[in-house]
């Protein structure tokens, strides 16, 4: 494959679209060891897993799936915080809020 002007060799090609982007690159890790990504990449994974556990296994079992969109549903704007807190429907959030 014939080498384009200004791209030599295979490694990542730089782009400069404006004064501050000199260094940036197209393949966006340039520097970071695979070891690195892989823990990054393998806590992303974890932390999906985890709120997965939580929405699906957690909120259903404890009855607390959806307390704060039925807290916002229910609020009494002249009276917000009139239900105890950790109740079903207590608006525990600050007033600006309300």
């Amino acid at each position: 494959m014939p080498r384009r002007p200004g791209h030599p060799g295979r490694g990542p090609r730089a782009v400069a679209a404006g004064p501050y982007d000199a260094g940036v690159t197209l393949t966006g890790a340039v520097g970071r060891s695979p070891l690195l990504r892989a823990l990054r990449d393998g806590a992303i994974l974890v932390g999906l897993l985890f709120a997965a556990f939580l929405f699906l296994v957690v909120a259903p079992r404890a009855q607390t799936f959806g307390f704060d969109a039925y807290a916002y549903w229910a609020v009494d704007p002249a009276e917000p915080y009139g239900r105890t807190a950790g109740a079903l429907g207590a608006f525990t959030y600050s007033p600006p809020i309300a």
